[in-house]
C-alpha cells in the first residue's frame, strides 16, 4: 500500500523508495514494539513519559526528514548527495554547518526555541486537542494561540509556488 501512495505522488522510483521508507518504518514499529518496551523499562523511561514522548517525537521527525529526500530528489544519486552532505564538516558549501552559516544564527536560533517549545508543549496540546484538558486562563490561551501564529508568520511560505501536483 505504501509503495503504491508512492506512485500516487509521482512516477518516480524516488517516490516508490519514500512510499517504500513509510511502510518499513510501520512494519518496524510493530515488530519493534516489545523491544521499546524492554528499553523503556531497562532505561528508566518508563517512569518519564513526557521524556519519551519528546524522544519519540524527535526519532519520527529524523525518520521523516530522511524519507522526504527521497521524494524531494531527481534520482537516488542526488539522494545520496544530499544524505552524505548532511555529515560533512569540511567547510564545503554543503553541510549543516555550513546551513547554519547561510542562514544565519538567528533563524537557526528561532528554530530551535520553537522545536524546544513544542517538545515541552507537545504532550500538553495534544491534551487540550483530546478534550482531556482545557487551557484554564485567558492569557494562557492567548499566549498559546500567539506563539502558534507566530510560527505560521515565521516559517510560512509566502512565495508564488506551484501546487506540486500541477507538475506531472
Amino acid at each position: 500500500m505504501f509503495l503504491l501512495s508512492g506512485l500516487w505522488h509521482g512516477a518516480n522510483w524516488t517516490y516508490v523508495a519514500w512510499g517504500g521508507l513509510h511502510g518499513l518504518y510501520l512494519v518496524l514499529a510493530i515488530l519493534l514494539a516489545g523491544a521499546v518496551v524492554w528499553f523503556d523499562g531497562i532505561t528508566g523511561l518508563v517512569r518519564h513519559p513526557r521524556l519519551r514522548r519528546a524522544l519519540a517525537v524527535l526519532v519520527t521527525l529524523h525518520l521523516v526528514v530522511f524519507g522526504w529526500v527521497f521524494f524531494r530528489a531527481d534520482n537516488f544519486a542526488e539522494a545520496g548527495e544530499v544524505i552524505t552532505s548532511w555529515t560533512r564538516i569540511d567547510g564545503s558549501t554543503r553541510g549543516l554547518i555550513a546551513l547554519a552559516r547561510e542562514i544565519g544564527a538567528g533563524i537557526v536560533a528561532t528554530t530551535l526555541a520553537f522545536a524546544l517549545l513544542f517538545i515541552v508543549l507537545d504532550p500538553w496540546a495534544d491534551a487540550i486537542a483530546k478534550g482531556e484538558r482545557s487551557i484554564p486562563w485567558r492569557p494562557a490561551r492567548f499566549a498559546y494561540f500567539g506563539a502558534l501564529l507566530a510560527a505560521c508568520l515565521v516559517f510560512g511560505n509566502y512565495g508564488a509556488a506551484m501546487f506540486i501536483y500541477f507538475q506531472f
